[in-house]
């Protein structure tokens, strides 16, 4: 591997450093355990891991839609889109982790009357979710938004109590 110097345009490595493998790892384990849990106390669980999450102010995208956006991988897309369109959603909880920039975030969603979950798992840069989180304590609520690689919305869900999906250091 060569180093970067003024004489090339050679890109700085920016692969996980060993932390953030370690907390992405955590995090799916707590998918895993989270899932089984649900499962063992009766609750249909979906699970989907965001191919990429990025927190969007409005003046970040050509609408005025923000929020935690996951990208989401298109077998689970249309799972997704199937079982968001027959439950609904009244509860919400979110586990979080920040390992040096980076929050690594386990975001599950629940129809407590049908008993049926969605549990996804991501990870952002918590130095890109300045301006949303500012924009949220202004409006008073956050959306976590699932959309395809291409750009096609699957779903947004509302969270008047968003605080849990951001950092401390963001909404204190």
């Amino acid at each position: 591997m060569s180093r970067r110097t003024e004489e090339t345009d050679e890109p700085l490595d920016d692969r996980p450093t060993d932390a953030e493998k370690t907390g992405w790892k955590a995090t799916l384990e707590e998918l895993d355990a989270l899932a089984d849990e649900r499962r063992a106390d009766g609750w249909d669980v979906l699970t989907t891991l965001a191919g990429d999450t990025a927190p969007e102010p409005p003046e970040a995208g050509e609408t005025d839609r923000f929020g935690l956006v996951h990208i989401v991988p298109g077998d689970d897309a249309d799972r997704l889109t199937d079982l968001l369109e027959t439950i609904d959603i009244d509860e919400f909880e979110a586990y979080r982790r920040t390992v040096g920039t980076t929050c690594f975030l386990l975001t599950e969603l629940r129809d407590t009357e049908t008993r049926q979950c969605v549990l996804v798992a991501s990870a952002y840069d918590v130095g890109d979710a300045e301006a949303l989180a500012t924009h949220a304590a202004d409006v008073g609520h956050l959306f976590t938004r699932f959309q395809r690689l291409d750009g096609t919305p699957v779903a947004e869900i509302r969270h008047d109590s968003y605080e849990k999906l951001l950092p401390p250091s963001l909404t204190d």
